[in-house]
């Protein structure tokens, strides 16, 4: 299930100094069979019920429809987003257009039909949360309007160079040049030079002439949205022969670009519901959980209301807390009932045994009638269950000088208790087969807030964090993929990657693969696959889904996790 928390923009702007060229490229679309309003010519047909983020590429490129739908075709091709087109030459897309996607690729060269219009439609979008990209020539090609406010790299001129790439990386290993392993700008390379950034912004690499590359902010507008600048032209040399070479990784560079700004996670989404003593420590149990790189997080103050269950429903997962008290215990735990009895899994934590969500979810509480208490600095005891998959990567757990938990109750039948504190009380308890639907349950005997909430919850040098989401993913489907999980390392490669029909895997190992899995980012084994002694092997990938993957491969007493992409 898919969580869209921001939306993504690519934006194009006016020049007012030019080097090359007067404006753009150079060139104008006049053509009068121009297609309007929101266009679909590659990949998924319905764009916004894709498994990835979907994305509309709004922009009036010199060459028209053939310019744009190149940029449509190069980000379908990467499989990592869903593109739809819109001419902003012809017309300007809706605030609620504009909504219905997670991103929005705008780009300009002719310039836009109503520069202002789309500017203010723009700046609503990012007001409400929607997350822009947007690339040369937006600084000097201007949308105008309230998007100004919001330009990574404003007042600049226009420039172009032969074949330029990419120089200095000043944040190495930024998500926006995930898997990139170069750029060739084309014998025309076209981008913005002289301009000045944003305050705030971060800038993530230069060209090798020392202009800047990619430009990212974490935190615009009223919602804190993210924030991308790409200072080249989307098209590639399939539209012109002077552009962006596609041996390159033009297209992987603009993808990455608005998944990271979009927010998006391919893992599961989870809804942290909880009534905490402050409302910021919410946020802090959202943070620690988005930290692991597998779970998107939103949250839910259940002490200034009560969600309903289709909102519930637009999660994977449920994770429960209390302290303070819900503001309606019976109608909350009744919603919960509800969700469980549909097949949906919730992980609840301290205080839910003793500061009770009440109505149906009491039938359904893994450790009940319980007081609770504290100590200093709690950690793992006796673990009953070794090598239990809540467990996973799990070396320490130190539950600050408060180390808050619920003692004395009573655990439901058919639980398990995978682990005790030092002093014997429950630490981890989990069941399956929960409910009509058989649903799986966890109940974690820790408060979820952290050190870094208040200076006496679980310390953050310690796995906490890991424990919350190998809860929730266990939960969710049953499987738990290490973080670490890769003995076999460098001798076992993938390619090509991505991969559209056919996977090849190379084993330089000498060890014999006895099982090797295809799972996806749920954590489902979607294939088994033979066991082989080959050195190179091809297994068929064209009944998957578009997506991310990993490929885990198990000898007699090592293993190997390769994430590959499915275009």
């Amino acid at each position: 299930m898919k969580k869209i928390t921001l939306k993504s923009v690519v934006f194009f702007a006016l020049l007012t100094g030019f080097v090359g060229f007067g404006q753009g490229t150079g060139t104008t679309d006049t053509s009068t069979d121009v297609p309007t309003g929101i266009q679909n010519n590659f990949g998924v047909e319905d764009t916004r019920g894709a498994s990835v983020p979907s994305v509309l590429v709004a922009a009036s490129p010199g060459g028209g429809a053939d310019w744009i739908n190149d940029v449509e075709a190069k980000l379908d091709a990467t499989g990592l987003v869903a593109a739809d087109t819109f001419l902003t030459g012809a017309g300007t897309p809706t605030l609620a257009e504009l909504q219905s996607y997670d991103a929005v690729l705008v780009f300009t060269d002719a310039g836009a039909a109503d520069p202002v219009a789309f500017g203010n439609n723009l700046a609503a979008y990012i007001d409400g949360g929607g997350a822009v990209v947007d690339a040369t020539f937006t600084p000097n090609v201007s949308i105008t309007g309230g998007f100004t406010a919001y330009e990574l790299y404003s007042m600049s001129g226009q420039s172009n160079g032969a074949n330029l790439g990419i120089g200095t990386i000043l944040e190495p290993g930024h998500p926006t040049l995930a898997g990139v392993s170069s750029f060739d700008g084309g014998t025309s390379s076209f981008h913005n030079t002289g301009g000045t950034v944003a305050a705030g912004a971060t800038l993530v690499a230069e060209y090798t002439t020392g202009a800047p590359f990619i430009i990212v902010d974490e935190n615009v507008g009223p919602a804190n949205t993210r924030r991308t600048f790409l200072n080249f032209y989307p098209p590639s040399i399939d539209a012109r022969d002077d552009f962006w070479n596609t041996t390159s990784d033009g297209a992987l560079i603009m993808a990455n670009a608005l998944r990271w700004t979009a927010n998006f996670s391919d893992g599961p989404s989870v809804l942290i519901v909880g009534s905490p003593g402050n409302p910021d420590w919410i946020l802090d149990v959202e943070a620690k959980i988005e930290a692991t790189g597998t779970l998107s997080a939103d949250t839910f103050l259940s002490s200034g209301g009560t969600p309903t269950l289709s909102q519930l429903q637009n999660y994977d997962a449920v994770f429960l807390f209390t302290d303070a008290g819900a503001a309606d215990p019976v109608a909350l735990g009744n919603v919960l009932e509800d969700y469980i009895d549909a097949g949906f899994p919730v992980v609840d934590a301290t205080f839910t045994p003793n500061v009770a969500i009440t109505g149906g979810f009491t039938q359904y509480e893994l450790y009940s009638m319980s007081g609770q208490s504290n100590g200093a600095n709690l950690g793992i005891g006796t673990i009953l269950e070794p090598g239990d998959p809540i467990l996973t990567d799990v070396n320490s757990f130190d539950g600050g000088t408060s180390s808050f938990h619920n003692t004395g109750g009573t655990v439901a039948s058919g639980a398990t208790i995978i682990a005790e504190y030092t002093t014997g009380a429950p630490l981890l308890i989990r069941a399956e087969n929960v409910g009509p639907a058989n649903t799986r349950r966890v109940f974690l005997n820790f408060y979820p807030p952290s050190i870094d909430a208040r200076d006496d919850f679980w310390d953050t040098t310690s796995d906490g964090d890991q424990i919350m989401r190998n809860a929730l993913l266990w939960a969710i489907d049953g499987v738990v993929l290490g973080t670490d999980d890769n003995e076999l390392g460098i001798d076992i490669s993938v390619f090509p990657n991505p991969a559209q029909n056919e996977l090849n895997i190379s084993n330089t190992s000498g060890v014999s693969i006895e099982k090797t899995y295809i799972i996806d980012m749920v954590g489902r084994i979607v294939s088994t696959i033979d066991a082989s002694d080959a050195t190179t092997r091809t297994i068929d990938i064209s009944n998957l889904t578009t997506g991310i993957y990993f490929l885990r491969l198990e000898s007699a007493d090592a293993s190997s996790v390769i994430k590959f992409i499915k275009k």
